[in-house]
């Protein structure tokens, strides 16, 4: 069942002043009670006291007359006797004992009997005892028993046993009671009413206020649902100067992070279709395997990044004069995405062409950057490339290098490797003049046993989680240890031991490593 945020209000607004009136009406009782306890028993500590005085002054005043006891003068104990019970009302009996006869009040028949005084009370040597006792008529009592102490000769002459009713101080407690607990029974009516009042109060103030209180969070809801159904131009107003107001704006800002989140998520969509697009591209461009080459092997390798670059290597079978050659082309085109898929493939369409009208690399080169030129955009595209057409019956290649990395060559006979870098630009950045200038070539001789070696920028920018390079030193340590090995061989330990070392980081550019070992 559905209640509202009004309602709930409501309720919890009635359920607080509940609690807070019970909570009270329950504390105001308890103290009551506990102020009514107290009250009672300092009022029956009074009266005790009052009665203990008097019991005292009756003692004082035997003290006083303890001669006469000591003198066994019981008439002049006797006239005392009958004087102080006729003086207070309340007494109900004085008994004074000698040797434990009672001779006071006189016996009629002149003989004092035994005295038996209250059960459980003995008079003491010094001080007084008191002992609550019910009288056979059912009066109330308290009894007080003490010694007799002619101070003159410093003797005990005998005791006293006082009995006074205790009916006056009961009555006056029960009356005490009474009225307490009918002051009591309208101060907890009084309270009642009033809590019956506030909670009335408080039930309509809640009806008239809660609809304000909740209206800015009724408007912040219409907007939710403004939002929720496509309007993401749309913004909540600010109502109050408080948390709810508060809400409103980080509400706005929401908006503001869910129409750029889409727009990301729209955008994220197109860069992830043109990767499919590109990296389709890409697929296509890449030899289906490695050719393969009498005394020589080939081997060649490429990881993506987390985008599609430009990196792109071949290998083109060519024909010059009869003679049979294998063009090798290592290439890193600047530009991610699409547009560097698309520059990759007409670069590789170039290249492809122009080989077959060149006599050497540089040429093809040169005749590649002529192409080229026109369809880059300045300062923005260009692509670095290494290009060797390998002379297997001379086991000799010749290559060039148009700004690409340098060639790496491990020579098995020192055991060592050869670092051959060669002048050149960047094809697509001068023009052709300037370009043919600065474009340089190489014949390396390859022996048995020898490792030629071209790689993009991505084999020793390879990073991990620490931001450390993968680096050239561990790249041709790698190719060194596994020289004894097939060069498809060699290429998949680079690229097995650049995963290793990154541990799954994702990198940020393309790798590509093409190994030729003549056998």
């Amino acid at each position: 069942m559905r209640v509202s945020i009004r309602v709930k209000f409501v309720l919890i607004i009635l359920g607080l002043l509940l609690v807070t009136l019970g909570v009270n009406w329950a504390l105001t009782l308890r103290r009551h009670e506990s102020m009514e306890r107290r009250i009672t028993a300092r009022q029956q500590e009074l009266l005790h006291r009052e009665l203990q005085r008097r019991a005292l002054y009756i003692f004082s005043m035997l003290t006083a007359n303890a001669e006469s006891l000591a003198v066994d003068d019981y008439l002049t104990l006797n006239t005392f006797v009958r004087q102080a019970k006729e003086a207070s009302p309340d007494v109900r009996y004085i008994h004074l004992v000698q040797n434990g006869k009672l001779v006071v009040p006189i016996p009629e028949d002149g003989v004092a009997p035994d005295y038996a005084p209250v059960e459980g009370l003995e008079a003491p040597d010094t001080g007084l005892a008191y002992q609550d006792h019910t009288a056979e008529d059912g009066e109330p009592m308290v009894v007080v028993a003490g010694p007799i102490v002619d101070r003159a000769a410093n003797l005990r002459v005998g005791f006293a046993y006082v009995g006074f009713s205790s009916r006056k101080i009961v009555e006056e407690l029960a009356r005490t009671q009474v009225d307490f607990r009918e002051a009591g029974a309208r101060t907890r009516w009084e309270i009642t009413a009033l809590a019956l009042g506030v909670l009335a109060l408080g039930f309509v103030s809640s009806l008239l206020i809660v609809p304000l209180m909740i209206r800015p969070i009724r408007r912040l809801a219409a907007s939710v649902r403004r939002v929720g159904e496509g309007d993401l131009e749309h913004r909540a107003t600010r109502l109050s100067n408080d948390e709810v107001g508060d809400l409103a704006d980080h509400f706005n800002d929401m908006v503001v992070n869910l129409k750029k989140a889409q727009e990301d998520r729209i955008e994220k969509e197109r860069m992830k279709q043109e990767m499919e697009v590109a990296m389709e591209i890409q697929r296509s461009l890449f030899p289906q395997s490695v050719p393969k080459t009498p005394g020589f092997s080939c081997g060649a390798v490429y990881a993506a990044a987390r985008e599609v670059g430009g990196d792109y290597y071949d290998f083109i079978h060519l024909d010059y004069d009869g003679e049979s050659r294998l063009g090798i082309v290592v290439a890193d085109v600047t530009g991610k995405g699409v547009g560097g898929a698309i520059m990759m493939a007409e670069t590789r369409s170039v290249m492809r062409a122009q080989i077959q009208k060149a006599g050497t690399p540089a040429e093809a080169l040169k005749l590649t950057n002529s192409v080229l030129l026109p369809d880059m955009q300045k300062g923005i595209m260009f692509v670095t490339m290494f290009y060797g057409m390998l002379d297997w019956r001379l086991a000799r290649m010749e290559i060039c290098n148009a700004g690409h990395n340098p060639t790496m060559v491990y020579r098995a006979a020192r055991d060592g490797f050869e670092k051959i870098t060669l002048r050149g630009k960047p094809l697509g950045v001068l023009q052709n003049d300037e370009f043919d200038k600065h474009i340089e070539s190489a014949a390396v001789a390859l022996d048995c046993g020898d490792i030629l070696v071209q790689y993009t920028d991505g084999v020793g920018e390879a990073a991990n989680a620490k931001e450390e390079a993968f680096g050239m030193d561990r790249f041709l340590s790698v190719i060194r240890k596994c020289r004894l090995s097939d060069a498809q061989v060699i290429a998949d330990r680079v690229l097995d031991e650049i995963g290793a070392f990154a541990g799954g980081w994702p990198q940020s550019d393309d790798i590509t490593v093409v190994i030729v070992k003549r056998a």
